[in-house]
């Protein structure tokens, strides 16, 4: 460390190395980075936002594992790091029947911890103003704040976080019980199209599946879950989803006149989709030492059977300009 130089000033004068510039998108990187913290060091069970205006902000956390009441239980570079950036920046700390209060006003290091009274609360709050000498350009987006706290949420199931945008007057609910199931569950059911045109439920002594089709999004989809490899989805299941549509497509198209007996329809005249696939239960015999299923053939065939015998009975339920919309006739 360089002589007379605190590791709050570091900062300030390396913004580029500390934060990633100077301007609205850094800030939003350093409360990213805290929450990040939060969860995974802290193992914070609900995490309250409030947007305030020239990229301020208040985090309040609950039932986190805080184990020294020292820096309001913040770790020195992580105290740092937040009061580097901060002109004025207040840490309130309610933990085992006391009131812990750290307030920082620009000066170049830290200051004391303050007893403040007696509480009966069991929370950490955080107000931060950031420096506006340094951080000039404060504006930033909130969809992409949004996006990177959805994906922590995914990733830290079960901890609900809440995100208040006071100059919007909106309010965001991020929680994910189930992980991942939750989040893809979300962004097809609701991101991408609010009608379910076909949901299966099927089992055989080889698997147990639920699928949810949404058909034109297949590219957004497939690249989501492919991202998470433990989702269980092979090319090998999407062969025996297109298999299983086409055989249920031309049963269908042929009770109903569209096509003649002797007609198939093939797995190419099926426009690109997008699907949920969840394998809720596979035996033991067909899964490898990681729990993900070894024997993609079989699991193919009794994807497509199941598809099959279930189709016909649900594209009874789908207008015609619906159905049309599956298949390239």
């Amino acid at each position: 460390m360089p002589a007379n130089r605190s590791p709050i000033q570091l900062r300030r004068e390396n913004l580029g190395m500390y934060y990633g510039g100077n301007d609205g998108i850094a800030i939003q990187r350093l409360l990213v980075e805290y929450v990040d913290f939060l969860l995974k060091s802290q193992h914070a069970q609900r995490i309250q936002i409030t947007i305030l205006p020239e990229a301020g902000f208040v985090v309040q956390d609950f039932e986190a594992t805080i184990e020294s009441n020292n820096f309001c239980g913040l770790p020195e570079d992580q105290l740092f790091h937040l009061l580097g950036a901060a002109q004025y920046c207040t840490i309130d700390l309610h933990k085992a029947g006391q009131h812990y209060q750290l307030s920082y006003s620009g000066e170049p290091t830290v200051p004391a911890l303050q007893l403040v009274g007696s509480s009966q609360a069991s929370c950490r709050r955080i107000h931060f103003v950031p420096n506006h000498a340094i951080f000039i350009n404060r504006t930033s987006s909130i969809h992409q704040f949004l996006g990177s706290l959805r994906g922590l949420a995914t990733l830290f199931r079960g901890c609900r976080i809440e995100v208040v945008d006071v100059m919007q007057a909106t309010t965001n609910q991020l929680f994910y019980p189930n992980g991942l199931r939750d989040y893809l569950d979300g962004l097809i059911y609701h991101d991408l199209n609010p009608q379910r045109y076909l949901e299966f439920e099927g089992a055989n002594e080889h698997v147990q599946i639920k699928l949810g089709l949404r058909f034109g999004y297949f590219s957004r989809i497939e690249q989501c879950l492919l991202r998470y490899k433990h989702v269980p989805f092979e090319p090998s299941y999407r062969r025996g989803i297109l298999k299983g549509l086409a055989s249920g497509l031309t049963t269908y198209a042929q009770a109903h006149g569209q096509i003649t007996a002797s007609q198939i329809i093939e797995p190419a005249q099926i426009r690109d989709f997008g699907c949920l696939l969840v394998l809720d239960h596979v035996p033991k015999t067909l899964q490898d030492a990681g729990g993900r299923p070894s024997d993609q053939l079989l699991i193919e065939t009794t994807i497509q059977q199941i598809i099959q015998q279930q189709l016909p009975e649900k594209l009874a339920t789908l207008s015609d300009a619906e159905i049309y919309t599956l298949v390239m006739w």
